[in-house]
């Protein structure tokens, strides 16, 4: 007995299935600049000062195109409730490192303070050894 090749309308829910796993990344800077760092930030006030505030600005029509993105009307480029911010990779890096001596120094903090406390206070564990 031969086997019946699969209808189309069978098959459909799989082609559909694999056509959103085919999809661009919309969220994808094609040509990066190495010298500028990209993100995307939410398209509010507060998030774009925020960013602002770290360094980033909301990149115009002419870092979109050297980037290889069609900017909008405005000169910026959107992404659902997004858009595109720049820094200088250097400000990015410089950041990430004052990131990476804080979070040491903050476990460097806990680990002393810790560690004084228990030498300091509580019990030691020489009082809890049964002595004959």
């Amino acid at each position: 007995m031969a086997r019946e090749p699969k209808r189309k309308e069978e098959v459909g829910h799989l082609v559909e299935h694999v056509r959103t796993y085919n999809r661009p990344d919309p969220f994808k800077v094609p040509k990066k600049n190495p010298t500028l760092h990209y993100r995307f930030v939410r398209n509010t006030p507060e998030s774009i000062s925020e960013a602002q505030a770290r360094g980033y600005d909301v990149a115009n029509s002419e870092v979109c195109r050297q980037a290889g993105i069609e900017p909008r009307g405005d000169g910026s480029h959107k992404v659902g409730d997004t858009v595109l911010a720049v820094t200088p990779f250097k400000n990015y890096r410089d950041r990430q490192e004052d990131r990476a001596q804080l979070a040491k120094r903050q476990a460097d903090q806990a680990r002393d303070g810790y560690k004084g406390r228990a030498s300091n206070k509580g019990f030691s564990f020489s009082e809890t050894v049964k002595q004959d």
